[in-house]
């Protein structure tokens, strides 16, 4: 425990340092630029304090009540999102509206004074992004001017991933208000791209949002792709929304089949299946952390010791990695401070209580402090073998990358005990019964452990509705039902199934109710101690889908192929067996 204090205090003075440079040095503009000490705004000549929005609730998880609610201050008395320019509906929706909602529900629990102010500016910021979905497939349009909408001239072409990245937020807000707008949007572009998958069960790359064609045919979990298939498993378990995950399911299946390579995910026709280049994205490195949400905790283990190892050779995951020649991608040298791999070694650690993903995250804290830091904050890796630095610290660095390790090196921190989702941006959402499609959870907003409901305030429900269900029906909770199969392991306790409780609560698995898992030194997965029991699919219906149809609620994971090659990274940390 002393150990793991001085690990948070570490990273609690990382977020600290760099946070607030920013708003010395930087703010009201988007970012810092770590090196020179200045700002800079993302997406043009003006921006709306970026970092502020998107960092403000690692401030609550880190502890720092005060400087939360003075920052929750500042985002209502000094943001607004009437600018002229022409933004990201993806980064802006992730970054922006989802900071927003979390740092509503956050501020729920912890500010006294706090009613509800962050909605309106949250509704604001939605009214905005929405002219661009009002295209003939539902999938919106990649750019929008936050004052004039769709700019002229517009390409009709975007990725999977900047058009299936937006249940979350548009869902949660429409349940907020009342007001199905936003998530019918939502839904709309999500099944329009799911609807144009392969026979093989993959999206594209990129689509043409006027004929519904895709234009770049490459499918992946990387770039462009990779939240899309994140948003059907995180839709399932925020909303329980069946429908997703059966999508999912379906999606999974393929990707498994012709993305994974050994314990590596690759890129790959999404007609034929045939792999192009052997090259490694970084991005894909979320992709474990998906598969722990749906139980595949043996495919996240063998891919996340894989991952590491690249770390462990580089200090950093670099943007592409040729898996053949052991190199360096041409133009993909570099490691912009990102946290797709933190988040999976976390829920990794969340499912298995392993210390060696405390080892893995330790390394990764000493190489951001011996590699990244900068007089102000923590500059980009511009290239991963020269260590050459970027005057550059994206604002996902404090959402994100610092909030993961700071929930790792936390196995009692209150959060990791609360039902919640977070959004592809490391926001946290908790599952309310105001959220759900079928029975309620019991769970209202974040709360510390023994905490008292605000004077005044009242935590029954969303908008005062009284929470229904409780456990059987939070086990239960789905539009339709799902299969009563015996997860190896899972993520969150609370979206474990009633027969599986029972299962676990009559002693099956090992002493904890879960089977053993063993990996050899080598990183390769041993016979398991016990087989996962066969189920019977149950009836989630996808769109597009007779009733009846089966899916597996199993997903899968990202791979490619895989011979490290030469002097291809140091051993993992962990030697010998790894027990969940």
């Amino acid at each position: 425990e002393e150990q793991l204090e001085r690990l948070r205090a570490q990273v609690r003075e990382m977020f600290h340092f760099s946070f607030d440079n920013y708003m010395e040095k930087a703010y009201p503009d988007d970012e810092l630029k770590p090196v020179s000490c200045s700002g800079k705004n993302v997406f043009g000549p003006r921006g709306y304090a970026l970092t502020l929005i998107d960092a403000c609730d690692t401030l609550a998880v880190i502890g720092d009540t005060a400087a939360f609610e003075a920052a929750v201050s500042r985002i209502l008395a000094e943001v607004s999102f009437d600018v002229d320019v022409n933004v990201s509906v993806f980064e802006t929706n992730i970054r922006a509206l989802g900071g927003l909602l979390a740092a509503h529900f956050l501020a729920e629990a912890l500010i006294p004074w706090y009613t509800d102010q962050l909605i309106p500016l949250a509704k604001d910021l939605a009214d905005r992004l929405l002219p661009a979905f009002d295209t003939k497939t539902g999938v919106p349009y990649g750019t929008v001017n936050l004052r004039r909408g769709v700019p002229k001239g517009e390409t009709v072409i975007t990725s999977a991933a900047g058009g299936g990245t937006v249940m979350l937020e548009f869902t949660v807000l429409s349940r907020l208000l009342g007001d199905d707008r936003y998530e019918a949007a939502a839904r709309r572009a999500t099944v329009a791209l799911w609807t144009r998958k392969s026979k093989l069960g993959l999206v594209g790359n990129h689509i043409n949002i006027a004929s519904g064609a895709w234009t770049h045919q490459d499918a992946g979990l990387g770039v462009n792709i990779d939240s899309f298939y994140e948003y059907l498993v995180k839709a399932h378990l925020l909303l329980g929304d069946s429908s997703m995950l059966a999508m999912f399911s379906e999606s999974y299946a393929g990707i498994m089949k012709y993305l994974k390579k050994g314990a590596w995910y690759l890129d790959a026709n999404m007609h034929s299946g045939t792999v192009g280049a052997f090259i490694f994205s970084s991005l894909a490195t979320f992709w474990p952390g998906v598969q722990v949400l749906v139980g595949d905790v043996e495919s996240a283990v063998q891919t996340q010791h894989a991952v590491h190892t690249l770390w462990r050779r580089f200090g950093g995951i670099p943007e592409g990695f040729n898996l053949q020649t052991g190199k360096l991608h041409q133009g993909a040298e570099g490691y912009p401070l990102r946290p797709e791999t933190v988040e999976s070694i976390y829920y990794l650690h969340q499912a298995t209580g392993d210390p060696v993903y405390l080892s893995m995250g330790a390394d990764i804290l000493s190489s951001l402090e011996s590699i990244n830091r900068a007089p102000c904050g923590f500059a980009a890796t511009r290239n991963v073998e020269t260590r050459l630095l970027e005057d550059r610290m994206d604002s996902y660095f404090l959402a994100e990358t610092l909030k993961y390790l700071y929930l790792l090196f936390s196995p009692n921190h209150w959060m990791r005990k609360q039902p919640h989702v977070f959004n592809t941006e490391g926001h946290p959402l908790p599952v309310l019964a105001l959220m759900q499609n079928g029975s309620g959870a019991n769970v209202h907003t974040f709360l510390y452990p023994n905490q008292k409901p605000a004077p005044g305030r009242k935590h029954e429900g969303a908008r005062g509705a009284p929470p229904s269900g409780g456990e059987e029906a939070e086990a239960n909770r789905g539009a339709c039902a799902r299969p009563d199969f015996r997860r190896r392991i899972a993520a969150y306790g609370f979206d474990l199934l009633a027969g599986e409780i029972l299962l676990q609560a009559q002693g099956g698995g090992d002493q904890d109710g879960k089977p053993a898992l063993s990996l050899g030194v080598d990183g390769s997965e041993t016979k398991p101690a016990e087989k996962q029991a066969a189920s019977t699919p149950g009836q989630c219906v996808a769109p597009g889908k007779e009733a009846g149809g089966s899916a597996d609620t199993q997903p899968a994971p990202r791979a490619a192929d895989a011979k490290p090659s030469q002097g291809s990274a140091h051993p993992t940390p962990s030697q010998g067996s790894v027990h969940p």
